[in-house]
């Protein structure tokens, strides 16, 4: 008899993603691709290890800081905010963490939320966030 090894690895990356159109001078919620939902359902445990930001156009004014939601609750800190300077860069961000830094447990939901500093122009932008979380415990 022949035992077997499992080579595959129980962490499963994940790449989650929201959208918003014509961003208000106001503080909101991303969507999800599934539908109207602003979040996600976890199936297994995990973390959340990176975000990516795109907007449409750059900021005239005021700046946008995103974060994680994890249940309804924003995670501390900020993980990524544009800030209004006139160029393209300003409407593309990112950020990264280690595995386990933003933590979530299966069935916990997963959202992602902007907060306005200043008065935000134009509020005809719009946004694609690519959220990208790392999936423990997955035995296929």
């Amino acid at each position: 008899m022949v035992a077997q090894i499992p080579v595959a690895s129980k962490y499963v990356p994940v790449a989650l993603t929201f959208s918003a159109t014509s961003i208000p001078n106001a503080n909101g919620t991303f969507v999800s691709a599934q539908g109207a939902m602003p979040y996600y359902t976890m199936p297994f445990p995990g973390s959340v290890f990176g975000v990516s930001i795109a907007l449409s156009a750059p900021l005239t004014s005021g700046a946008l800081g995103m974060s994680a939601i994890i249940d309804g609750v924003p995670v501390t800190g900020t993980f990524a905010r544009l800030q209004a300077d006139g160029t393209l860069m300003s409407a593309h961000q990112h950020w990264n963490a280690q595995r386990a830094d933003y933590t979530f447990q299966a069935g916990q939901r997963i959202g992602v939320m902007w907060q306005k500093e200043g008065k935000i122009t134009p509020t005809t932008i719009d946004a694609t966030v690519t959220m990208l979380v790392l999936l423990e415990g997955v035995d296929f």
